[in-house]
């Protein structure tokens, strides 16, 4: 389980366990078990034109599940949850998407608190 490697040091794959790049998602979306795994920082969605919420609501429509991460940690890009849903498109909060309906596991600075919350992810 390599999840925490890759949240903090991003890479384009692993042996065991494939991690997609945004450019790529499109096409993995459709794999019969994906599972989304949103990290939400101050930068999710600023990306441009607009990638991630594309991603995001089509996993939801083809009703992929979508695992959310709040980063907490200001220097890894944690920020308020206020500044989340101002940065969020208005498409992804409203429904059918609705997307924070799904509570988001908090990524604490602590390593005690990050092994508890990739655990609970996991």
């Amino acid at each position: 389980r390599r999840l925490s490697r890759r949240l903090s040091a991003p890479s384009s794959t692993t042996s065991a366990t494939r991690t997609v790049v945004v450019r790529e998602a499109e096409g993995v979306l459709c794999d019969i078990d994906t599972v989304l795994l949103l990290y939400l920082t101050s930068r999710t969605f600023l990306d441009e034109g607009g990638t991630v919420a594309r991603m995001v609501q089509t996993a939801m429509d083809r009703r992929i599940p979508i695992a959310l991460v709040a980063e907490q940690e200001p220097s890894r890009g944690g920020c308020p949850f206020a500044q989340l849903l101002q940065q969020t498109p208005r498409v992804l909060q409203q429904p059918p998407y609705r997307l924070y309906d799904t509570l988001a596991v908090p990524l604490f600075p602590s390593m005690e608190h990050r092994r508890v919350s990739l655990r609970h992810i996991l």
